[in-house]
């Protein structure tokens, strides 16, 4: 007849008041686990089942990056505030990204139905801008699917749209309510970095801005073209 080998065994309470012998195991019988005792600590540790059920991360996880691809993770409370490398192909859901720092740069997301958190920083479109000085400026980005000089710009009232500018010397970007070097024209409502090269502007329109402004170089006065503002408001 076989032999039987049978461990010290008991609730995970009794376990975790045993302190066993070196290399010792025992089991727990709440989690159905095995412990391994080092001859000093109380309830020793315990090991993952297989199926990682008896494994726990806590509350707090610090993640530099996350890559969850081809629905490997369909939803994702991310916890953290800020998360620039945050990859979301596959995610079906997103929760726990506040405010502007959520999704600062998603390099993939495909895949998101919902997202739950403070949109109100988000951005309508984004443009990365630079410039044949001193002829145009080329854009790419939101609506345009080639680099494309000097185009005439469609934004709606109420929305956010960011001109990320690598334009260089000559290649300011000031928005105006007419296409003229005069200062006095500078539209610096909503507009953040306004002038700017080699920076960032943002411009939120606000409801009552006029129909048409312009972007222009006040450096080269032959880049720039229109902003079309709609809906159209009645002057």
């Amino acid at each position: 007849m076989p032999s039987q080998v049978q461990l010290r065994r008991g609730t995970t309470a009794q376990n975790a008041a045993f302190t066993g012998a070196s290399g010792e195991l025992s089991v727990n019988t709440t989690s159905n686990s095995l412990r391994v005792h080092n001859g000093s600590t109380a309830g020793g540790f315990e090991l993952a089942r297989a199926d990682m059920s008896n494994v726990g991360i806590g509350t707090t996880i610090t993640v530099s990056t996350v890559n969850a691809t081809n629905g490997a993770i369909t939803s994702l409370n991310v916890g953290y505030t800020t998360s620039t490398n945050l990859n979301v192909t596959g995610i079906t859901s997103i929760s726990g990204v506040s405010a502007n720092s959520g999704i600062v740069t998603s390099t993939t997301t495909t895949g998101i139905v919902t997202y739950y958190g403070d949109t109100s920083n988000t951005f309508s479109a984004r443009w990365t801008v630079t410039a044949s000085v001193p002829n145009n400026f080329n854009f790419v980005g939101t609506g345009f699917t080639q680099s494309t000089a000097d185009p005439i710009l469609y934004l709606a009232r109420g929305l956010t749209y960011q001109f990320v500018n690598n334009s260089g010397t000559g290649g300011e970007i000031i928005i105006k309510s007419g296409f003229s070097t005069n200062a006095s024209l500078t539209y610096n409502d909503g507009v953040i970095g306004n002038g700017t090269t080699n920076s960032t502007i943002t411009f939120t329109v606000p409801y009552n801005a006029p129909n048409t402004l312009y972007y222009m170089s006040n450096t080269n006065t032959g880049m720039g073209n229109t902003i079309v503002v709609f809906p159209n408001l009645y002057t």
